[in-house]
């Protein structure tokens, strides 16, 4: 399962982690953590339960494109060499995150209660026992490829050797948007292009992702050599 050791002076708002606690195994989005600056609460973890006792949330695999738009998209946290990527939802109350935690929660509002996910957490509680990262449930094989893409994430060539096993996100990936030649703008502010050959990369300029977006990965560095050299 795609699990890191994580501790809990790190958990923020966004992320999704697995603690146990009342004896239960559970796994949660975070919505506010006493750690968050500005955090209103500091006795409770806030937080969307998503599997408990190594049970998902039924009817909830098609929702993740839907929480990742309401929440802003998402954005890379970590990497393992054995796990691979982890990733947090783009709401919280640092600079980088897009969104308050309540405005995500007003926009999600009707999906939480019919599925009761809304779950708070004794921190003193919760910080006798260990917690982890989780990438299960949120990953690169689940997260759709243009979300990916704005985010600045190139999809892995090859799968880690822990796999990601979801319980409730369990979702094929979809297809891109973009189609080869492609340039646009990212959530972040870069540019991405992709290439003839399918590729994808994120640049800091427009005329970099159109170089690239009109060339293959093997003939990328020949025109960019041919460029240089009529200069």
């Amino acid at each position: 399962m795609g699990k890191i050791t994580w501790s809990w002076a790190q958990v923020r708002a966004g992320q999704i982690i697995s603690f146990r606690y009342n004896k239960i195994e559970r796994t949660i989005i975070v919505m506010m953590s006493p750690k968050d600056p500005s955090s209103r609460d500091k006795n409770l973890l806030h937080g969307l339960q998503i599997v408990g006792k190594g049970i998902g949330v039924t009817g909830m695999k098609t929702q993740l494109p839907i929480l990742i738009k309401k929440s802003g998209g998402i954005r890379k946290i970590f990497e393992d060499t054995r796990s691979g990527k982890y990733f947090k939802f783009n709401m919280g109350f640092e600079a980088e995150d897009r969104f308050k935690p309540d405005i995500v929660y007003s926009q999600i509002k009707s999906l939480i209660n019919s599925k009761d996910l809304y779950k708070t957490f004794s921190w003193d509680k919760c910080t006798k026992g260990g917690v982890k990262l989780n990438n299960d449930e949120l990953n690169e094989y689940n997260i759709p490829l243009d979300m990916l893409a704005d985010a600045g994430v190139l999809p892995s060539e090859t799968k880690p050797k822990i796999k990601p096993r979801p319980k409730t996100f369990k979702r094929n990936q979809r297809k891109a948007r973009y189609k080869a030649g492609d340039v646009w703008r990212q959530g972040s502010g870069r540019w991405a292009g992709k290439s003839l050959d399918l590729k994808i990369r994120s640049y800091s300029t427009e005329a970099e992702a159109k170089f690239w977006s009109e060339s293959t990965s093997q003939n990328y560095k020949i025109r960019q050599n041919k460029k240089a050299g009529k200069k």
